[in-house]
């Protein structure tokens, strides 16, 4: 441990980790799979333990059970195969995305040894356990930045980009004039791309790039079997460099490098990033993650067709179509890409998105459910919770998801399979197959994206003898084996298992 790192861990974090080494804490035994369903905690809007008013980890604890309670054969239970928390060291500002101490766990969520009871009980159930954090900036009360501004010798001088008063930026900029971007404070002049409550961390600086990875060795240590890695892409800003292909070749360098730092400790962790951008951005960064959040499915395809009713996507394409073509551009550089699919996240609830509908709601998690990759599903959503956090009095939503994820959990073609357009005759329809070659299975499935019945010719039926509804929405949902049509009700789903 280097003596900068030393002089930010509390004496009572350090006090912590020495009573996990005397009570003999063992890591439990690793998760190997990534592939999965898995559910987003907003630590502080979870479960509150001790009655002050903010969720907590132990919280999350004793709420387990009904995430995954180990036992396949009960249906109580939501079925995830992993939790992404939120982070849970101090940080300021909204969904603490403003890093005060990493080394400190905020003691309003608990401490270090209910992190790492956390952890164990999670995996003890099969579920792995990812923790997001914010790596791009720090908090300008960060001891670091106040260390930086304190002395031009300081050692953490180097870690943000600090000029003088009479520096003057470039005026030229895509989005914004880049001077708004620089903040005044104790005669210096310091780069923020959020907000002047925080500052960017300058990945120029090696000693910078040790702590970070030293950080994230930190955590993986304490059995954490996963990170999630906030505004992965905005490492470099354009700000900072403006050619496009060296600033995309500056940050995967980054991330190999933290990547590998990771690997030592365990070479099965999960490295998850949040890009938002459009496709071609997001997918050269699985080469260092396997998994990038979708926010073209996400935050405008879904929500998009769902309030047109019509299966055209934010893009003005068909949405089958432009999913493939998605994930065949992922896997140009990863070796197994694993597309991040969300409806919900801080910015906003699905719920919202759709008018507070419970049945269009529903219909988002049945697509979400039925892609491609590994769905993320947001706190509340499985409660019908919208950004207000009032719960739908739809009380079927809970059951929806919890028959969606058991779906998906027992055919592969849906869990680890590929994606494939169809053709249908309806617009108002969205179908696609799901399909794995080595278990030979094929799964055809159909939305109805509108309130109305509807019909559809769907060509690819005919090429199959056996056809066989397995999963469906709806009682009034029906298909014509004969003339390859199915009939769907408003806002349903039909899964159908075809050989």
């Amino acid at each position: 441990m280097n003596e900068k790192k030393a002089r930010f861990i509390s004496i009572g974090m350090v006090a912590l980790a020495v009573l996990v080494g005397i009570f003999g804490y063992t890591r439990p035994e690793k998760l190997l799979s990534k592939e999965g369903v898995y559910y987003y905690i907003p630590v502080g809007d979870y479960i509150d333990s001790n009655g002050d008013g903010v969720g907590d980890i132990q919280g999350i604890i004793r709420n387990l059970d009904s995430l995954n309670d180990s036992n396949p054969n009960t249906s109580t239970d939501l079925g995830v195969n992993g939790i992404v928390i939120s982070p849970v060291y101090l940080a300021k500002g909204p969904n603490k995305s403003e890093p005060l101490d990493y080394y400190k766990i905020d003691p309003e969520y608990g401490n270090l040894i209910d992190l790492e009871e956390l952890i164990s009980e999670a995996n003890k159930r099969g579920m792995k356990v990812i923790m997001e954090m914010e790596f791009n900036h720090t908090s300008i009360d960060h001891e670091w930045f106040r260390q930086a501004l304190s002395s031009a010798k300081s050692p953490f001088r180097s870690y943000y980009n600090l000029k003088g008063l009479d520096y003057q930026p470039r005026t030229e900029s895509r989005l914004v004039n880049e001077e708004s971007l620089w903040h005044r404070l104790n005669g210096l002049k310091y780069f923020s791309y959020k907000d002047y409550m925080t500052a960017d961390l300058n990945y120029e600086s090696a000693e910078l790039r040790n702590d970070i990875k030293e950080i994230a060795i930190f955590y993986l240590e304490t059995g954490l079997n996963g990170l999630k890695l906030k505004n992965a892409n905005n490492i470099y800003t354009y700000y900072e460099e403006p050619n496009e292909d060296s600033r995309l070749e500056k940050n995967l360098d980054w991330w190999q490098s933290f990547r590998l730092a990771c690997k030592e400790v365990d070479p099965d962790v999960y490295l998850i990033a949040d890009v938002n951008d459009r496709a071609a951005v997001i997918a050269p960064y699985f080469k260092e993650f396997n998994t990038v959040m979708n926010v073209f499915a996400g935050e405008r395809a879904i929500p998009y067709m769902i309030k047109s009713g019509k299966d055209m996507s934010a893009d003005n394409g068909m949405f089958a179509k432009q999913m493939d073509n998605i994930s065949s551009s992922y896997k140009k550089y990863g070796k197994n890409p694993i597309d991040g699919i969300y409806l919900s996240d801080e910015s906003g609830t699905i719920m919202s998105k759709v008018g507070n509908h419970a049945k269009k709601s529903k219909l988002a998690a049945s697509i979400m459910m039925t892609l491609p990759g590994n769905p993320f599903i947001y706190y509340g959503d499985e409660l019908g919770m919208n950004d207000e956090k009032i719960q739908n009095p739809d009380s079927t939503i809970y059951n929806h998801y919890t028959d969606l994820i058991r779906l998906r959990q027992l055919h592969p073609a849906l869990k680890t399979g590929s994606l494939i357009e169809t053709s249908d005759d309806n617009v108002h329809v969205l179908s696609y197959i799901r399909y794995d070659s080595k278990e030979k299975e094929n799964l055809l499935v159909i939305h109805n994206l509108s309130d109305d019945t509807q019909s559809a010719y769907i060509r690819e039926l005919k090429s199959y003898d056996e056809k066989n509804i397995i999963h469906s929405t709806s009682n009034h949902d029906v298909m014509d084996k004969n003339l390859s049509k199915v009939q769907l009700s408003g806002y349903s789903t039909l899964v159908i298992s075809l050989k």
